[in-house]
């Protein structure tokens, strides 16, 4: 490929980088992201031209004149810094308003991009176009796979009492909790001995955050219950 038609080889790989990448591109701009077809073309074309810079450099070092000692570079530290430095720009793409995080996909597919275009300019062509492919697989394949799993919520209930016996107030809670079919995944008891309170904190696991009204309901109506509170897991 790098001799075809007479090119220089560096054509053919920035062509390729610009074919492949915009390939991701378009997906992510047709999902109406902000980062989109331009964005991907230019990080994979400016990761390929870094590359390129330093196989080029290799090149022109180990054509030393003879009786000088060769200069040999690591053109693995020019993939290494393109792979650091692209983090900013997918750490940019990705926004947070209250509990809901968006963009991350995005980063992920410009952190990709980087590294397709270090792969093109290291002339590994056929895992190139491979790695494309199965990104796309990833990016329009898998989206109706995630339709199908149920989500799964990671919360945090507080149960908070007093004037009561804690084997008995512990198992009137999980009670509740298991009427309701929800997993416990941890369970963390503070007792406060001056005052007789009894502090229980459930990390759940559930399917249906719809329950959250019902469930700090009947907890709250529970003998020696004084307050209820329901927090969402980092």
């Amino acid at each position: 490929m790098d001799n075809f038609l007479g090119l220089p080889f560096w054509f053919w790989r920035l062509l390729l980088a610009v074919a492949l990448s915009g390939i991701v591109g378009l997906e992510r701009q047709l999902r109406g992201r902000a980062a989109g077809l331009r964005t991907h073309i230019l990080v994979c074309l400016g990761a390929t031209l870094v590359t390129l810079a330093g196989v080029l450099l290799s090149d022109l070092a180990a054509s030393t004149a003879p009786g000088r000692n060769p200069v040999y570079l690591d053109s693995t530290r020019i993939a290494a810094g393109v792979i650091t430095g692209i983090g900013f720009l997918g750490a940019g793409a990705i926004l947070r308003s209250g509990n809901i995080v968006r963009g991350l996909t995005t980063a992920a597919s410009i952190w990709f991009t980087a590294g397709l275009g270090v792969i093109i300019g290291l002339g590994f062509f056929a895992v190139a176009v491979v790695a494309t492919a199965l990104a796309l697989v990833t990016l329009l394949g898998l989206v109706y796979l995630e339709e199908r799993i149920p989500p799964r919520h990671f919360r945090s209930l507080t149960v908070i009492g007093e004037g009561i016996r804690l084997p008995d107030f512990e198992s009137a809670c999980r009670q509740v909790l298991a009427d309701s079919q929800i997993r416990i995944r941890d369970i963390e008891i503070l007792t406060e001995p001056p005052t007789q309170k009894i502090r229980l904190v459930f990390h759940l696991q559930l399917s249906n955050l719809n329950l959250r009204g019902e469930l700090v309901g009947r907890m709250g109506v529970l003998a020696g219950v004084r307050e209820v509170v329901w927090k969402q897991l980092p």
